[in-house]
Order: structure tokens, then C-alpha cells, then sequence
């Protein structure tokens, strides 16, 4: 018997089942993040690596709040009239 590309197990059809399955289960336990995981189905990755990637050397910065100003924490001690300087900058 030969098999037609209907009936020949896929991986896109397997990662689509996996994904069902994960949902339903998520659904079924009435966790909280269900509803998120359904609408950002299409950016979870079809394949979860085993590790994490190299560091390439990119930096990424996060604005907690936007439009804020980057905050640097000091050291060491500094005299009164820079803290004073350094606070009024930021």
C-alpha cells in the first residue's frame, strides 16, 4: 500500500497536533495564560532548541516606563554637588 501525501505523517502536521494538544491541555486546566498562548499561537517556535544561542555581542534595552531616562547607579560614594548635579540631570 502506498502512501498518498493525505496520509503520509508530516512534520507540519505533527507540530500543528502538538500544538492542538498543548492548548486543549492549558484550556483544560483552566490556566490563566490560556487565552494568551491562543492569540500568540503563530510566534511560539515550531521547534524548542535544547539550548540557548550564542551570545552575539547584542545588547538590548528595555523601557520599564516609556520616555524615561537611563538610570545609572552609583559605584561609589560622590561628593554632595555631583549627586545634586547627577539628580538634577535625570
Amino acid at each position: 500500500m502506498r502512501s498518498t501525501p493525505s496520509t503520509r505523517p508530516t512534520r507540519r502536521r505533527d507540530r500543528r497536533a502538538l500544538r492542538c494538544a498543548v492548548l486543549e491541555s492549558l484550556k483544560a486546566s483552566s490556566s490563566p495564560i490560556y487565552e494568551t498562548a491562543r492569540e500568540f499561537t503563530d510566534v511560539f517556535p515550531d521547534k524548542i532548541p535544547a539550548e540557548l544561542p550564542a551570545d552575539r555581542g547584542v545588547r538590548h534595552e528595555i523601557d520599564l516606563e516609556p520616555g524615561s531616562n537611563y538610570c545609572v547607579t552609583r559605584q561609589w560614594p560622590l561628593p554632595r554637588d555631583q549627586v545634586k548635579a547627577i539628580d538634577d540631570f535625570f
